[in-house]
């Protein structure tokens, strides 16, 4: 597993910028032979976050996570065969925030 994470500010440090970026390599048939076949694939996934801080109360971020789409491990969980579960989601997901700070 890698893991690369870049933070940069912009605007006099009023707009933060971080992208994140993870990679996993797939297991192979003799590494895991009962492991669901979606390990068995590489997988890259980029997550990109904006906050701007309009004041020193106040600030609105976005973030999106899964970038590119990039297939993941399910969400399933097995009770029985726990080593068959996975947690993932294959979708964009975006997020939007405000913050005041009272």
């Amino acid at each position: 597993q890698i893991k690369l994470n870049t933070l940069s500010y912009f605007l006099n440090n009023k707009l933060l910028l971080s992208l994140n970026y993870l990679y996993n390599i797939g297991y192979s048939e003799s590494d895991l032979s009962d492991a669901h076949d979606i390990y068995r694939s590489d997988r890259h996934v980029v997550d990109l976050a904006l906050n701007y801080n309009v004041n020193k109360n106040l600030s609105i971020g976005l973030t999106v996570n899964n970038l590119f789409e990039n297939d993941v491990p399910p969400m399933v969980f097995e009770p029985d065969r726990l080593n068959l579960g996975g947690l993932g989601f294959d979708e964009r997901r975006i997020y939007v925030s405000l913050r005041l700070k009272a």
